[in-house]
């Protein structure tokens, strides 16, 4: 027999997304995630991002596909 043969996959149940025992699990799983990203220092580093993602010093960056010029351009308004 060979390795492929006799291993089997602990986790193969996580892959009926929608069952009762996967969505146990994630539950489960997401409480320290959420835990983790909440409070203080995750606000700060969401309001850093976004005034990095959100600034108008940027230098605009413009493609050309085929006869046309885009510019993907995204700010706190769009």
């Amino acid at each position: 027999m060979t390795d492929a043969q006799e291993q089997t996959d602990p986790h193969l149940w996580l892959e009926e997304v929608t069952g009762d025992d996967a969505l146990a699990w994630v539950r489960e799983h997401n409480e320290p995630t959420v835990a983790g990203l909440a409070g203080e220092r995750f606000e700060q580093m969401r309001a850093e991002a976004l005034e990095v993602l959100d600034t108008d010093a940027r230098i605009p960056y413009v493609r050309r596909r085929g006869e046309y010029l885009y510019n993907f351009w995204r700010d706190a308004k769009n």
